[in-house]
């Protein structure tokens, strides 16, 4: 466990801090599926952008075991 680091869900609601922290999230995960998966297409690119934050998190988790894009972003 990483300890030093307290995430307070509620700089999803700010205006500014929120999309920041989103956008900071998906920069990571796109290279981490490019890596696993290949080339990433557009309609991978697409849904990647209109994750929920509650989606980003279990993709994160998902990436490990997923065989496939499709497999990564079933529900």
């Amino acid at each position: 466990m990483i300890t030093g680091f307290q995430f307070d869900p509620a700089i999803l609601d700010n205006e500014v801090l929120g999309p920041i922290y989103l956008d900071g999230e998906r920069s990571i995960l796109g290279p981490l599926m490019e890596r696993r998966f290949g080339a990433i297409p557009d309609w991978a690119e697409a849904r990647l952008a209109t994750l929920s934050p509650a989606e980003i998190d279990a993709i994160s988790v998902r990436i490990l075991d997923a065989e496939s894009l499709e497999q990564l972003f079933q529900k």
